[in-house]
């Protein structure tokens, strides 16, 4: 089997069983040009244009380089000795997503009464926005995300403040959970269980990643590792931002081909009903590769969905935009490839800077 690790995103010479996932993996690392975004927006008939009577998709692009529309902003706060490293990994991604749609923040704790919160930006000469938490909490978006590592300090307990009034207001609140390797110590371990127990109240969604089962695959270095991680952790940030758009179509397949068009609410309520979720990821020159990757090859999810009882979310993105026949291709191939009979929602994302004939496949394990 494939040691899915995910380094620098080019090619690098390891192991043949590395050596496919790796090739694959170049997209990653490369700056984005705010003049070639665009993104994908996906609009679903109820028309029954075929014999079959399955939904038909239309597809174009529309630019979002001026930040996207306000409502489907996501603010993303980031805790613990990880967070600079995390956030720099997303600004070098070409996902578009990543720079139109989120907004990243640390918190900055001076004591228990002087807290304010700093804007992460990628443009070297823009100078921060610094504000207190109660402006923070005035700012329209979409949800707001938590990435958590051990080594959080203070940090927690306003992080806990913010998710605590954005969900009392029947706000959207995600936590991602990067667990520290075990070669951390036991005290780096508790602090990220003790943080996951708090926030349980006051999130309607985590998801959960184990980065100690990257040093279980063999011929992993712990830089390799470090980059996978966060890797899933970007991959996660963009699932949550995809979901909950308004311009991405979300599409959920059920058993004997009942195929109907999800509301971003309808969504949401799926996600919070589970609570939980882990994440894979692969990339390939076809969908039956990247799918194989993400379900086999990717330590965070294990031995694939056969047995599962909840529901999968499959987000493919492309440098290409895919068609009606794209999706209901990919829904096959998943089934066919996963073994797998239950309830998914598929989305895609049309990422123009991804390399010709790239596919990544994001798959989310909910339930």
């Amino acid at each position: 089997m494939e040691v899915p690790v995910l380094t620098s995103f080019h090619s690098v010479s390891l192991s043949s069983k590395t050596a496919l996932y790796m090739d694959r993996c170049s997209f990653f690392r490369k700056r984005l040009n705010c003049k070639r975004r665009f993104r994908l927006r996906i609009k679903v008939s109820s028309e029954k244009d075929d014999d079959d009577g399955s939904l038909s998709f239309k597809s174009d692009a529309i630019n979002v380089c001026g930040g996207g529309q306000s409502g489907d902003l996501v603010d993303v706060i980031s805790i613990g000795s990880r967070k600079d490293a995390v956030v720099d990994f997303c600004f070098d991604s070409p996902l578009q997503l990543s720079s139109s749609l989120l907004r990243f923040w640390n918190i900055q704790t001076k004591d228990s009464v002087n807290v304010q919160l700093q804007e992460r930006v990628l443009e070297k000469d823009v100078n921060p926005r610094v504000m207190e938490v109660s402006q923070f909490l005035k700012f329209p978006s979409k949800a707001i995300v938590l990435v958590a590592s051990a080594g959080y300090g203070l940090d927690h307990i306003t992080a806990i403040d913010i998710l605590k009034t954005r969900r009392f207001r029947n706000g959207f609140t995600v936590a991602i959970f990067l667990k520290p390797f075990s070669f951390e110590g036991q005290r780096r371990q508790d602090e990220v269980k003790d943080l996951v127990g708090k926030l349980q109240e006051y999130t309607n969604f985590c998801i959960d990643i184990d980065t100690d089962a990257l040093l279980k695959k063999d011929l992993v270095t712990l830089d390799e590792a470090l980059k996978s991680a966060n890797s899933a952790v970007l991959l996660a940030i963009n699932a949550i931002s995809i979901l909950i758009s308004e311009t991405h179509q979300k599409i959920i397949d059920a058993v004997h081909n009942n195929v109907k068009e999800l509301k971003v609410s309808e969504v949401i309520k799926i996600l919070e009903s589970y609570k939980e979720a882990k994440i894979g990821f692969g990339t390939g020159n076809s969908i039956r590769s990247s799918i194989t990757q993400a379900l086999y090859d990717c330590p965070f999810i294990g031995a694939g969905v056969k047995e599962l009882n909840g529901i999968v979310i499959c987000i493919i993105a492309s440098s290409v935009l895919m068609d009606d026949k794209d999706v209901h291709a990919s829904l096959l191939t998943f089934r066919r490839t996963a073994n797998y009979t239950g309830e998914i929602i598929i989305c895609t994302s049309h990422e123009p800077n991804l390399e010709p004939n790239m596919l990544v496949t994001t798959v989310v394990i909910v339930g």
